[in-house]
């Protein structure tokens, strides 16, 4: 089976651009699947029309809700739907209902944190802008799609206080450094990780190394030593070699027009042609194809 993540560029040591693209990301490497990455400088690219997608041959995991990080959440489920990778199968009954208790508090807070900083601060918004667009694309669609895209989130997030979207988030990772130092193991239960791992990851990394992060955000997890560790190690351990792209799909049942291969056609002609004492005729047709 060919596994496709589609996913934003690595960005200034980020192995990709958006806490979404990392938590899908990182959930593939923590599980050890075999996948390929296709590199995605716009939404359109991709087979969902958000970034990050993915692509197993069989299926392509839609999210029910908008956002990026609603179409993480999807491709975590769905790996774990499939049995291509689920890892939680191992949890015992206690550990689940803890691992709901603090995916519902990463989504509740961390998730609307990273969306205000990337979407609702003006200067998180000019970087991320900056970063995804910048050079990707030509002016005047390097404002408008990302002008775009802001829209719909601002409508999606409606009418949030940033200090309580702050502190909230703030909170949550006190919380979590607080679990995770009670962990007998690297990972939230044990030596071994969860989903909730992936999702936390893609979050922290998110915020101590981005320049779309909210400072407050960045000192956090950097002050909180625990979690700045655990970051460093997922990132040293599990991301420590490329995925390569995907492999390019076979051309021999096109036409030769397809492939591109008319300039074989083109100079068997032109060799006719100079036979005939007409090669300065066919080399100015040349010209204008």
């Amino acid at each position: 089976m060919t596994i496709v993540l589609y996913k934003w560029p690595s960005h200034v040591g980020l192995p990709s651009l958006t806490a979404a693209s990392l938590q899908a990301e990182g959930y593939l490497r923590l599980a050890g699947l075999q996948f390929f990455v296709q590199e995605c400088s716009s939404s359109s690219s991709t087979p969902t029309g958000v970034i990050p997608a993915l692509d197993t041959g069989s299926e392509v995991p839609a999210a029910s809700d908008a956002g990026d990080l609603a179409a993480a959440r999807a491709i975590i489920a769905h790996l774990a739907k499939s049995g291509l990778a689920d890892l939680d199968a191992k949890l015992s009954p206690p550990q689940r209902a803890e691992l709901l208790a603090f995916t519902s508090l990463v989504q509740s807070t961390l998730d609307i944190a990273t969306h205000y900083t990337t979407w609702v601060e003006q200067r998180g918004y000019r970087e991320f802008r900056k970063a995804a667009y910048g050079n990707r694309l030509p002016f005047p669609l390097n404002y408008i799609v990302p002008w775009s895209q802001r829209n719909e989130m601002l409508k999606l997030l409606g009418n949030i206080d940033g200090f309580k979207a702050y502190q909230a988030a703030v909170d949550t990772l006190y919380a979590l450094a607080d679990r995770l130092r009670a962990s007998p193991g690297r990972f939230f239960f044990g030596p071994t990780p969860s989903s909730l791992d992936a999702l936390l990851f893609g979050h922290l990394i998110f915020y101590r190394h981005s320049s779309v992060a909210a400072p407050v955000l960045r000192d956090k997890v950097d002050q909180l030593q625990v979690l700045a560790r655990y970051v460093d190690g997922i990132l040293s351990d599990f991301f420590n070699t490329e995925m390569p792209p995907p492999p390019i799909a076979d051309a021999s049942s096109w036409s030769e027009a397809a492939q591109g291969h008319s300039s074989a056609v083109l100079s068997w002609l032109c060799c006719k042609l100079h036979q005939n004492g007409k090669y300065k005729v066919c080399r100015q047709s040349k010209g204008a194809l």
